[in-house]
């Protein structure tokens, strides 16, 4: 994969991590959508090992997010997300775009 399709992943990444701090936005499913299309269009054995690993590290992060409680917000039901809560989908999200930046370069 090169050229504007390598362009348009890497920017679908850089938009889900940005993503963490806009509330509303699915930032881990953002980058993990764009990793499947990356591994799609790669189909490498290192594309569907880095998947693996993304969907893993994806799926702690959404274990860590229930056991990390929110802050309520004015209504009942409302939720918003903690600092904490966005520095640790901030960093697993960083974790999956920098292996992918790395997996990408070696194939």
């Amino acid at each position: 994969m090169s050229g504007w399709p390598l362009l348009l992943v890497t920017l679908v990444m850089l938009t889900g991590l940005a993503g963490v701090f806009v509330p509303g936005v699915p930032a881990p499913a953002t980058v993990w959508a764009a990793v499947l299309w990356w591994a799609l269009e790669e189909a490498s054995e290192p594309g569907w090992w880095f998947l693996a690993g993304a969907s893993g590290l994806l799926l702690l992060n959404l274990e860590l997010k229930r056991k990390i409680p929110a802050l309520r917000a004015g209504e009942p039901g409302a939720h918003r997300p903690t600092p904490l809560g966005m520095r640790v989908e901030f960093c697993l999200c960083l974790v999956v775009v920098s292996g992918w930046a790395g997996v990408a370069a070696w194939t």
